[in-house]
């Protein structure tokens, strides 16, 4: 597997994105591979980097989800209106 420091920022940022755009998105690394047309090695190493930065988790069934970091970033890009 490719080292964190050999990921493609800016594929690192896309998938990041995604997420931010869809908080709900749930993606095995088969799924994200196909998703975005990435070798598994490619998207393990993408997923893993995102997993270190605390953005990404992963759940017990093997599925990536957006972190509690991530959705601190997203509530904070999108702040709700005073008196909805």
């Amino acid at each position: 597997m490719p080292s964190n420091a050999n990921v493609d920022r800016s594929v690192l940022r896309r998938i990041r994105m995604e997420y931010v755009e869809m908080p709900d998105l749930r993606l095995t690394c088969w799924q994200a591979s196909r998703l975005w047309n990435l070798d598994q090695a490619t998207c393990s190493a993408i997923l893993t980097a995102l997993i270190q930065d605390h953005f990404l988790s992963q759940t017990a069934d093997g599925s990536y989800v957006i972190a509690s970091a991530g959705h601190r970033l997203l509530s904070d890009r999108i702040r709700p209106r005073h008196g909805d």
